[in-house]
């Protein structure tokens, strides 16, 4: 553990915007933004291509009443009835994309899920990890594979069940979603996979603040040697400042809030809009942000705004595992900018996770059961 651990938010990458998806090193694909193949060469020369297997589709399918099936042996096809996936096609697509990380494909669980339905869904998951991992030696032999867990809705500790069951010597990264949870639970999932070994996590599809100091908390205290999380917040700010609300275009630098406009005739700017005007406007951090990358000043809105606000995210998880590495996140978190339910959870989770590293998860799991309403740690 005396290596710095690797920090990297992983953004959800659309090819289509702008300057992005060539400046941007590490990110996640999935199947709503599929890369196209004149971009593939592109793509090799990333620091960390990490890709989504489609499990989404799944949940989706099953919330609408279809039927699901996944072989080998059929053809992929979706319907408004019924979704068949191919795994054999997914592990193709790793290898065309030149993936460093890719998701072996799973059954997500559903809000309204019950106990049965969770263990279908996770023997479902054992399953289909079964059958994808010979595909996977064989089609994309150099992609590093991983492992989503999938917990029933607000119920943490489904870890314990699910991991021991799916974990494989093949697969060195496990995933977990948070789902009806918050800071407290992203410990606890912490404290667990460190207990068990497991040295890369990553969190999926959040970037908020409170989860990302406390993943910067585990960076800092070098619990795994690699840590990422992924969302899609950059581009839904984008999208809704251009398209639709007006009052959202860009990340606070200090806050990864979205940054209300001033001047309402500035709420209607155009995609051709240069960029820098609107940020210094608006307390923006144009040099700070994008100074290493060297923008013209005419950058547009269209082509830079995206990778803006990824920076800004990046920008947010280094300076949280930084201040972890000085001992002063907690202080940090004490007089920053949350209200004080949330500043509450992450100082607990925090506490968390230097109990998980000096005494274990079993204090851990004390103290998540002594801290956490029991709607939110009940098993049942």
């Amino acid at each position: 553990m005396n290596k710095r651990c690797k920090f990297w938010y992983l953004s959800v990458m659309n090819p289509t915007e702008g300057v992005a998806p060539d400046l941007t090193d590490q990110f996640m694909i999935n199947q709503k933004y599929p890369f196209p193949r004149s971009r593939e060469g592109a793509l090799r020369k990333k620091q960390l291509v990490c890709s989504d297997s489609g499990g989404y589709q799944i949940l989706k399918c099953l919330q609408n009443g279809g039927r699901v099936w996944v072989s080998p042996h059929l053809r992929p096809r979706k319907t408004k009835s019924h979704l068949i996936l191919n795994p054999r096609d997914i592990c193709l697509e790793y290898a065309r994309t030149h993936t460093t990380v890719g998701f072996l494909l799973d059954y997500p669980t559903d809000e309204y899920d019950t106990k049965e339905d969770y263990i279908w869904k996770r023997d479902q998951s054992i399953k289909v990890r079964d059958m994808m991992l010979p595909l996977a030696e064989k089609i994309c032999p150099n992609v590093e594979l991983a492992i989503a867990l999938q917990p029933r809705y607000g119920v943490i500790k489904d870890v314990e069940d699910y991991f021991p069951r799916i974990r494989h010597p093949r697969v060195r990264t496990y995933g977990f979603p948070i789902r009806g949870g918050g800071p407290q639970e992203i410990a606890y999932a912490l404290s667990y996979l460190n207990s068990q070994g497991v040295r890369k996590v990553h969190l999926l599809g959040s970037s908020t603040a409170p989860h990302v100091m406390v993943l910067g908390q585990a960076a800092g205290m070098r619990m795994f040697k690699r840590i990422t999380f992924d969302s899609t917040t950059y581009l839904q700010h984008f999208r809704a400042g251009l398209y639709k609300f007006g009052n959202k275009s860009f990340l606070d630098y200090h806050t990864m809030a979205s940054r209300p406009r001033r001047d309402g005739e500035l709420c209607k700017f155009r995609n051709s809009a240069r960029l820098k005007p609107l940020l210094d406007y608006n307390d923006g951090k144009w040099e700070t942000v994008l100074g290493e990358y060297d923008p013209p000043e005419e950058a547009t809105v269209k082509d830079w705004i995206g990778f803006y606000n990824i920076q800004v995210i990046h920008q947010f998880a280094e300076r949280m595992a930084r201040y972890a590495r000085k001992g002063i996140l907690y202080d940090h978190v004490e007089g920053c900018w949350l209200d004080l339910e949330a500043k509450t959870k992450v100082l607990c989770a925090l506490d968390m996770l230097h109990l998980a590293v000096e005494q274990g998860h079993d204090s851990v799991k004390e103290y998540y059961r002594r801290t956490t309403p029991p709607e939110v740690s009940t098993d049942d």
